[in-house]
This record gives C-alpha cells, sequence and structure tokens, in this order.
C-alpha cells in the first residue's frame, strides 16, 4: 500500500451537507481523493453557490446508463472504492465488479426508509443487498439510526461504522448578542413539503401553545421552498400565528438565519439525518425534533441537550414549546448544553473514520 490512500468516492450529487467532509479529506495530504457525482444538481435545492469546489470532482458521463471512467478505475486494485447508496447502475456494478475481483471497498449510505416495494423489487434489492454487505470491508451508515436500519436489513454488526454528516463548526456559531426575550422565535429549516417536514404540525403545535401561554409572544420563521407554500399561510392565518416564510437561503446566509430565533423546530415525519439540527445546535439553539431523525437521535439527549418527541403528534410537540414557555432558562440551559455538543463533533472524526475504513481494507487486501 502506497503512503496516500487513493479514494473514488461515488456521491449522488453536490450539497453543502458533503463538502465539508470531501474538503477537509482532500486537504489531508495523507489523501488522494476523487468524487464521482452521479448527477450535477439536486432540482429540489436551487442552490446558487457554486458546490464541490474544494476538492477533486467530476460528474457521470454515461455511455448506455453507465459511467465508463468509475467503472475503469475499479479495475485498479490499489484505489479504495466508497459507494454511495446502491440505487445507481454504476454504483451497482461497480460493486459487484469489486467483489469479483476481491478488492476492497465500503458502502456509505444515509438511514434507508424501509417502505413496502412491490415482491420482486423487493427480492431483488434484498439479493443485491446480502452479496454487497458480505463482501464490503465496511457498511457506513450516517448516525445510529441508520446503523439499526441497515443491521435490520442485514448488514453484519461488524461491519458497521458510524460516518455521520459534518459541518463547518466556524461558519455556524452562537449569535454575539442575545435576543430581546420577546417574542420568542421559532425557526426551521427545510423544503416546505408536509408530507416530510411537518411544517403544518409546527404551526398548530405554536397555535395551541400560544392559547395555553397568552403571555408569550410567539412567532415561527421557515427557511425553504416548496408547493406547500401557501397551504402553510392560509394555515397560520387561521390560527393566528405569525408566520414568516424566508424562500430559499444560501448556505453563507444559514448562520444568520438561524442565530434570529432561539428554539429549532424540526418535526420531521422521516429524516434520514437533517444538517439542519447540527447547524442549529452549534449556533446555540434549543432543538425540538422528531424522533425519526437521524441526527435527532444522535446528538439530542432529551431535556439536556434537545427534546424529542415522537413523529406525527402536535400533542407532544407543543407540550415542549409550552415547557420553554413555562420555564424560560430552560432555553438557555439547553442552548448551551447544545453547542458543547456539537463541538464534540469536528470534521476531523469524519477524516480520522475514513482513513481507519480504508487503511484497513487495504492492508488486509
Amino acid at each position: 500500500m502506497t503512503d496516500r490512500i487513493a479514494i473514488d468516492w461515488t456521491c449522488r450529487q453536490p450539497t453543502p451537507y458533503n463538502d465539508v467532509l470531501f474538503s477537509a479529506i482532500a486537504a489531508d495530504a495523507g489523501f488522494d481523493l476523487t468524487v464521482h457525482f452521479m448527477e450535477p444538481v439536486l432540482s429540489s435545492h436551487p442552490w446558487i453557490t457554486p458546490l464541490g469546489g474544494g476538492f477533486p470532482q467530476r460528474t457521470y458521463r454515461k455511455r448506455f446508463g453507465l459511467d465508463v471512467e468509475v467503472l475503469a478505475r475499479i479495475r485498479q486494485p490499489n484505489r479504495f472504492l466508497v459507494a454511495g447508496g446502491w440505487h445507481d447502475a454504476t454504483n451497482q456494478l461497480a460493486v459487484l465488479a469489486r467483489i469479483l475481483g476481491r478488492h476492497p471497498f465500503a458502502l456509505w449510505t444515509d438511514a434507508p426508509q424501509m417502505g413496502h416495494r412491490g415482491w420482486a423489487k423487493q427480492a431483488l434489492r434484498n439479493s443485491f443487498l446480502s452479496i454487497a454487505f458480505s463482501g464490503a470491508s465496511s457498511v457506513m451508515g450516517t448516525g445510529r439510526l441508520a446503523l439499526e436500519r441497515l443491521a435490520t436489513m442485514g448488514c453484519p454488526a461488524n461491519k458497521l461504522v458510524n460516518l455521520p454528516y459534518f459541518i463547518d463548526l466556524q461558519q455556524f456559531q452562537p449569535r454575539s448578542h442575545p435576543l430581546p426575550s420577546a417574542p420568542l422565535t421559532f425557526v426551521s429549516s427545510g423544503r416546505l413539503l408536509n408530507r416530510l417536514k411537518g411544517h403544518d404540525l409546527a404551526i398548530r403545535a405554536i397555535a395551541r401553545a400560544s392559547r395555553t401561554h397568552p403571555e408569550v409572544s410567539m412567532r415561527y420563521r421557515i427557511a425553504g421552498t416548496g408547493p406547500d407554500q401557501q397551504s402553510l399561510l392560509d394555515l397560520a392565518r387561521s390560527l393566528g400565528v405569525a408566520l414568516e416564510l424566508c424562500g430559499w437561503v444560501e448556505p453563507a446566509d444559514l448562520a444568520a438565519f438561524y442565530q434570529s430565533g432561539q428554539v429549532l423546530l424540526h418535526p420531521s415525519h422521516h429524516d434520514p439525518y437533517a444538517t439542519a439540527v447540527l447547524e442549529a445546535m452549534a449556533c446555540g439553539l434549543v432543538v425540538i425534533g422528531s424522533s425519526e431523525t437521524g441526527a435527532v437521535v444522535d446528538r439530542i439527549e432529551h431535556g439536556r441537550s434537545g427534546l424529542v418527541h415522537p413523529p406525527g403528534l402536535v400533542e407532544a410537540l407543543a407540550e415542549q414549546i409550552e415547557f420553554l414557555c413555562a420555564d424560560p432558562g430552560s432555553v438557555v440551559r439547553i442552548a448551551t448544553e447544545a453547542r458543547k455538543v456539537a463541538e464534540r463533533w469536528p470534521v476531523s472524526i469524519g477524516v480520522q473514520t475514513v482513513r481507519d475504513v480504508a487503511s484497513a481494507a487495504l492492508r488486509a487486501a
């Protein structure tokens, strides 16, 4: 094995969530990293900020549905493949080729959805994953929720490795001056898509808490775009909730957005990870999040570094808002602990995890 670890990493598309880790790996003299993006953009996230600029990267150029360059690189035994997911045909073929060639590779995924599929699709998926899990040197999941689901899907426990998302702790910091005590400002960051993000649940919970604590002035700010914009405005108006839809917010402006509030509401029905939770904790906000959110499960100790509620339950979310209203000192206490938790997860942990996984696999090959 050479001194530098050569890694080909396939990933769906550039995002700010992955840029932090990829840039840190590329900046480490011990790595020779190339990231291969399957798509140039994610249509649901209209970033204007250029992404993927801090590390060597390229976008698939497919012939007959396959990217030839990735398939050519995987034939080199001294390179380590990290296959991001298993839904892309190039990824699937690359994994099978590495197994047949007895060359090392790792899988990398966020928390898989466990929804129902037709029997034929499910059988094919199960067969492929059984082979992939068996042949992989490691299966890296983004946090505890992902690892639990991968284990349920049959991945051997000794191959599971925690590789969560990472954020820039210098960019996301607590505000320099405390906000005025009124109004109590709640924020959310995510697509305006209620069936996934549950912003409508947050509005209903704020309305209920306002009735319980009429002495507390409240407002709700949401960063994001999506098809449910008008329905959220209509719902807030009907319930008397002060709602401000802030539209799309670019990555460089997110810290200032979080710093405009004291509490992040993240009542998602399902969220594989949610870097918004990490960003808000780093900015010194109290996070109230659902137990179906990967970062909530990973980072929040209920009542200490945040508040956790079952997904879809307006009453539970409202009770947690009411708790903060009844005990204003808890906002400062929990927010301070949230920042401490964030500081325990610098991106250097991710770089070391990738080094350990790749080094062990290449030594064993």
